[in-house]
Formats: C-alpha cells, sequence, structure tokens
C-alpha cells in the first residue's frame, strides 16, 4: 500500500514537472503570435490603402484635374488592359521610398489588377523622389526610368503639368500601337504630348495616294485594266502605301486610332480614284518630233 501511495506520487510529480516545462513554451508561442498581428495590423494600418487610380495625400493636386486624370486612367484601363496607379505623399515618411511602394503593391494586390500589367507610381512630394513598381510582365521595361519622372517633377511649373509629364513618360515605355490616353480637359495640359505624327500624316496620305495611283496607271500593267479593278488594284496598292508610311512616322508612345485608319482609308480611297479616272487626265499616245525617214508625218506612240 505505502508502495502504491509512492508510485501515484512519482507520477504527479513527473506530470506537474512536464506541465511545468510545457506551459512557459505555450505561453511563449501566444505571446509572440499576438506581437506578430500586432505588428501586422500596425503595418497594415500604415500602408495605404487604393481606391482610386489617383490616391493625393498631401492633397497637392487640383480637384477638378485629379478626378480628370483619375477617369483618363480607367478608360486607358478599360482600352488597354494597363492599369497606373499613382501615389502623392507629403515629406514625411520613413524608410526607403522603394520598400514603401512595394507595399502598397503588394498589399493592395495590384499585380492582377491589370489584364496586361500595371504600374505603380509613387511620388514623394517633398523631395520629388520616386518610386515605381510594376507587374512582372512590365519589369524589364521600365527599369531606368525614375531619374526622368524625377528630372521632369523639377522642371515642372505646377505639380498638374509635373504628373502630366510624368504620366506621359509612362505611356512612352508601355509604346502601345495606338495612342489611347485621352487628352486632359485643361487646355493649359493639351499639348504635353507632341502630335507631330499625326501633323505629318494629315497632308502626307492623300499626297502618297495621289502618286501611287499616278504611277500605277501609267507605269505599269494596272493601267491597262478595266476601270473598276483599276480602282480596286489601285486603292488596295494606295492603302498598303498608306500603311507603310504610317509606320514610317509613327512616334514612340502610339499613334491616334483615327489618324492610323485616316491615313490608311485616305490613300487607299486617293489612288483608287486617281486611277479610275485615267482616260480624263492620261493619253496612251503622245506626238513626237517630225522624223527625218521618207516618211513624213510626226511618230506617235500607243500602249497597248
Amino acid at each position: 500500500m505505502v508502495f502504491r501511495k509512492k508510485q501515484v506520487s512519482a507520477r504527479w510529480t513527473a506530470l506537474a514537472s512536464g506541465v511545468g516545462l510545457i506551459l512557459p513554451l505555450v505561453l511563449i508561442f501566444f505571446c509572440f503570435q499576438a506581437v506578430n498581428v500586432y505588428s501586422t495590423d500596425t503595418k497594415s494600418s500604415t500602408v495605404p490603402q487604393l481606391t482610386t487610380r489617383v490616391t493625393d495625400f498631401g492633397k497637392f493636386l487640383n480637384t477638378n484635374y485629379r478626378q480628370d486624370l483619375n477617369l483618363r486612367l480607367e478608360n486607358f484601363a478599360k482600352k488597354t488592359g494597363q492599369a497606373i496607379y499613382i501615389v502623392l505623399l507629403d515629406e514625411k515618411h520613413n524608410g526607403s521610398l522603394d520598400d514603401l511602394a512595394t507595399t502598397v503593391f503588394i498589399t493592395n494586390r495590384l499585380e492582377s489588377t491589370g489584364l496586361a500589367g500595371t504600374v505603380l507610381l509613387v511620388i514623394s512630394v517633398g523631395d520629388n523622389d520616386v518610386a515605381i513598381v510594376t507587374s512582372d510582365n512590365l519589369r524589364k521595361r521600365f527599369w531606368g526610368i525614375e531619374p526622368f519622372i524625377h528630372s521632369s517633377l523639377v522642371r515642372a511649373k505646377t505639380r498638374d503639368l509635373a504628373l502630366e509629364h510624368s504620366v506621359q513618360l509612362i505611356l512612352l515605355v508601355l509604346d502601345n500601337w495606338f495612342y489611347q490616353f485621352e487628352a486632359p480637359s485643361s487646355p493649359g495640359l493639351s499639348l504635353v504630348r507632341s502630335p507631330l505624327a499625326e501633323i505629318i500624316l494629315l497632308p502626307t496620305a492623300p499626297l502618297i495616294g495621289l502618286m501611287t495611283g499616278i504611277v500605277l496607271a501609267a507605269l505599269t500593267s494596272v493601267g491597262r485594266l478595266r476601270w473598276l479593278w483599276r480602282g480596286l488594284v489601285s486603292g488596295l496598292i494606295g492603302s498598303i502605301v498608306g500603311l507603310a508610311i504610317i509606320f514610317f512616322v509613327r512616334q514612340r508612345g502610339g499613334i491616334v486610332p483615327g489618324m492610323f485608319y485616316y491615313g490608311v482609308v485616305i490613300s487607299g480611297i486617293t489612288s483608287a480614284a486617281v486611277a479610275m479616272l485615267k482616260r480624263f487626265w492620261f493619253a496612251d499616245s503622245y506626238k513626237g518630233k517630225k522624223s527625218d525617214a521618207w516618211w513624213s508625218g510626226p511618230i506617235r506612240f500607243y500602249r497597248g
């Protein structure tokens, strides 16, 4: 009986010793989890939550411009599948701006926002510091663009103009075939992008169509076709030549879709019209000098 009591007492002693060892480990584990949850909540509370395309924490931008830019970025994302987000901060930020931009990108899950890619531009307005984070498919394109955006921020007269220049630089890097970013509603910001390609194409397209139609009707076998086939063939070739001219004059960042269709259609129509109306402006014979041979009269050359 005494032996059994000693045996039970030994078991309870061993059990108490085991609990005494395990309980501090359990307490340490729960304390660690509590600290981790608290730090995560604190960190997430300091990370900006992006609800619009343009987030201006310092109220640096004109209200009308900010709303207009946000709407244009929304429409751009719908047309191209490329999402552009902009965050403006004041000078009071701790740590690296690149780290903060990466945290904002990950926390807001921007990787999958744009079907064709996502770009996050974070600007510290106080010192014009810039950080860019992109989705994986765009990362190589945007390497080293921050100094150029920083330079545009420094040179611009107003913050609205500086941000518009920054967006245009992003569009240049994206370099879509069509330029589908709408012009700003403010007249002072409408000439940030140079319309040089469209200006060149405006008179060039009909001129190229005219020259193509003349060459095809006068110097090739297309001129011997019936008027309808002559117009169809000349119109097709004129459109192809117009497309080649568009490739040549297109500037980086894309060409306006309306001017693209204008160049192809106008050059084709002009070439077709010139070829179809050949009989009104071109004769297949011409009068040469009088011959010194035994016959008299002018020399006439005929085609066909």
